[in-house]
């Protein structure tokens, strides 16, 4: 690092949006069973309302023990070669007494505040990058796993195909490159990273509809599509 049955799936989504949720139906001889395909990645910032979060500019604002126990955890997770090619990309940290003085309903959140919201960005073959967070409280423990695949155990999840290469196969999909947007994904539900190609089909005054191919980086032959919908 630098500092039972043939298998049918149709699947959804509720717009291009940085958590694109896909719902899988699998229809087997007798059964139904619904299941998520859900993106994240990126790096998104949570907002507090009046309270500013900390940014930190390097790994050394976060502070021992946390730091080093992190930096072990995600390289044992991802392995040498991904690690490698990953670097520190910024993020959040919240002094949570604080948060409490200046937003005091923070004490009614239904989910646990992170302490540290980090951000690593991953090198993609070809010049590209991919932003992953990973989330932990004040004692460094994980609340939200690193959005980057368990190549340590799978060294082939770290085989990652460029966007040039991706693209290529999409436009043997029959996928309009030229009015697509083009975008890596990662999917807690395969533990893999996918280039998304979605592109709107049908526009019906203030409704549209469109499709989206993914293509997995670590296996692009492997391609599905899926479905989305909105209003402007």
């Amino acid at each position: 690092m630098r500092m039972a049955g043939r298998r049918h799936v149709r699947r959804h989504t509720v717009g291009i949006a940085a958590a694109l949720v896909v719902t899988e139906l699998f229809l087997g001889p007798s059964f139904l069973r619904a299941a998520e395909h859900q993106a994240s990645g990126g790096c998104g910032w949570i907002q507090y309302g009046n309270y500013n979060s900390r940014k930190p500019q390097s790994l050394d604002d976060i502070p021992q023990p946390v730091r080093s126990d992190l930096l072990a955890h995600v390289k044992a997770r991802v392995g040498a070669a991904l690690f490698e090619n990953i670097s520190f990309a910024g993020g959040q940290i919240v002094d949570l007494a604080a948060l409490r003085v200046v937003e005091p309903d923070s004490k009614n959140y239904r989910w646990v505040v992170p302490a540290y919201n980090l951000f690593f960005q991953l090198r993609l073959p070809g010049g590209d990058a991919y932003c992953a967070s990973v989330k932990l409280d004040d004692k460094g423990t994980i609340l939200q796993e690193i959005e980057l695949p368990a190549a340590a155990s799978d060294p082939t999840k770290a085989q990652l195909v460029s966007r040039e290469e991706a693209t290529a196969v999409a436009r043997t999909r029959g996928v309009p490159v030229a009015k697509a947007r083009i975008e890596m994904r990662y999917f807690r539900d395969t533990d893999t990273l996918e280039w998304l190609f979605c592109f709107h089909s049908a526009e019906h005054g203030s409704e549209f509809s469109g499709r989206c191919l993914h293509v997995p980086a670590n296996d692009p032959e492997r391609c599905h599509w899926s479905e989305f919908w909105g209003v402007y």
